[in-house]
C-alpha cells in the first residue's frame, strides 16, 4: 500500500505548509493544537503578569475552539460507515 505512504507525507507536508505560513503571518500554529494548548496556557500566565495582551489569549483560545467545532462537524456529517 504505497498510496497510503506517499497520501500521508502528502498531508504532513500540507500541514507543515500551512502552520509555517500561519505562524510568519499571524504568530500561531494552525495545525498542532498541542502547541496551541500550551500557548493558551503560557499567555494565561503572561497576561497575570502583565506581560501579554489580552488580545493573544482570545486568538490562541478562537483557534482552538475553531479546531473542536470543525472536527464536531465533520463528525457529524461523515457516516460512521464510511470512515474504517
Amino acid at each position: 500500500r504505497t498510496w497510503v505512504l506517499i497520501f500521508g507525507w502528502s498531508l504532513a507536508l500540507c500541514a507543515g505548509l500551512v502552520n509555517v505560513v500561519a505562524y510568519r503571518s499571524w504568530g500561531l500554529y494552525v495545525s498542532h493544537m498541542t502547541g496551541d494548548t500550551t500557548a493558551i496556557g503560557m499567555r494565561i500566565e503572561g497576561v497575570h503578569q502583565r506581560n501579554v495582551h489580552i488580545f493573544k489569549f482570545q486568538q490562541a483560545t478562537l483557534l482552538l475552539l475553531s479546531f473542536l467545532f470543525g472536527a464536531f462537524m465533520c463528525g457529524m456529517l461523515i457516516d460512521k460507515n464510511q470512515v474504517h
